[in-house]
């Protein structure tokens, strides 16, 4: 879950739960894979590296699937630019399990 404070100048910021994990249903303990996202924060794009023969989703944080690829590499630049200023979920996933970060986009 996600929280939302706004203070009185008004900028806002998310605070995020770490108890929910993204799962596939019908999967259950799958091994973490290891896979580096930078940078972070970011702007205009990020490197997703360890990714080969993998699957990349970027969620909002209301759920909302924004960006899904394959990816046919090791390493994979991801624009960013074009989604607003926010935290978002990114899941790196394949057979042998997945990887899951929050990304936050200036």
């Amino acid at each position: 879950y996600a929280v939302k404070a706004t203070y009185t100048n008004g900028e806002s910021e998310f605070s995020f739960s770490n108890i929910l994990d993204f799962l596939f249903v019908g999967t259950t303990n799958l091994p973490e894979t290891k896979v580096s996202i930078y940078p972070n924060p970011a702007t205009e794009y990020v490197m997703v590296s360890g990714s080969l023969g993998s699957e990349i989703v970027l969620f909002g944080m209301d759920g909302r699937l924004l960006f899904n690829a394959k990816i046919d590499s090791d390493s994979y630049q991801m624009d960013v630019s074009k989604f607003g200023v926010g935290t978002y979920l990114v899941v790196v996933y394949n057979e042998t399990g997945f990887s899951q970060q929050k990304l936050l986009i200036k």
